[in-house]
């Protein structure tokens, strides 16, 4: 897909053509409790015994008032023992994404309209037939990524100063990520200054390297808010980028573009 920043013509009708998938955010949590064990202690036979009591006794009666157990001075054990509730589910986010078009041709602009029943911050992700993966938005131009709930979103935005081009033939993916809180996804840190559109490179090796690339990108963050902390940058604010929460809701839904391959001329023959 071809990045160009020109305005775009006039938005094309939307077309009836809509592949959605949603992918159920969050992790799974449980908790498991085993039942009470039943808690004994020593009889006293021997003290019982007679009204009197040996040394030797007398040591196993203090041993046992100091065992657990309100009585013996320990913890309480009912209380230790209270089963502990679920983690309470996320609940996610549910996408709706689509095209502009049923089908493209090498050279189409692309549209695409996501909306959400929550609100959340989107991130779409190109990923072409040979897997190299590119985040469409946000992106230099457009950075602002917030979705409004039931509010549906056009990008590029008509007065956005770029367009979308479909260049290869093939089917084409776009991933849509929405997260409640986080700005992005996580291993995904965007850099303006270097790229306008966030290359990801192959998209099987950024899943499989993703802790280490937010790894890096928080290191880079610590890095300029030390430079801004000195006295020549200190009028500068310092930069917070943070990742999705453990248990943050989510929503994901996943397009296929189809792009035909060029038509060829062929010279008809009688018999």
């Amino acid at each position: 897909m071809d990045f160009a920043r020109v305005i775009p013509a006039r938005p094309q009708a939307w077309g009836a053509w809509i592949v959605t998938a949603l992918v159920a955010a969050g992790l799974a949590a449980s908790g498991v409790v085993g039942p009470a064990e039943a808690l004994s202690t020593k009889t006293r036979k021997e003290r019982d015994k007679g009204g009197q009591t040996s040394k030797r006794s007398e040591t196993n009666d203090k041993g046992s008032k100091g065992g657990t157990g309100k009585e013996g001075g320990g913890t309480d054990d009912a209380a230790a023992l209270e089963p502990v509730p679920p983690a309470v589910e996320p609940v996610p986010i549910v996408l709706k994404l689509s095209s502009d078009k049923a089908l493209y041709q090498p050279g189409d602009r692309l549209s695409i309209r996501v909306e959400a029943d929550k609100p959340c911050n989107l991130t779409l992700i190109s990923i072409e037939a040979t897997g190299r993966a590119t985040v469409l938005f946000p992106n230099d131009i457009e950075q602002d990524n917030a979705l409004l709930a039931a509010t549906p979103l056009t990008v590029p935005a008509s007065d956005a100063g770029y367009v979308l081009k479909l260049t290869e033939p093939g089917v084409e993916s776009v991933l849509a990520i929405c997260t409640a809180k986080a700005r992005r996804p996580f291993g995904i840190g965007h850099d303006y200054e270097h790229q306008r559109f966030t290359v990801l490179g192959a998209w099987a090796d950024f899943e499989a390297n993703a802790a280490k690339r937010e790894a890096d990108h928080m290191s880079r963050i610590a890095e300029e808010n030390r430079k801004r902390s000195r006295k020549r940058h200190s009028l500068l604010p310092q930069i917070s980028d943070p990742p999705p929460g453990e248990r943050e809701p989510e929503g994901r839904a996943l397009m296929l573009l189809a792009v035909e391959a060029p038509l060829t001329s062929t010279t008809a023959r009688g018999p």
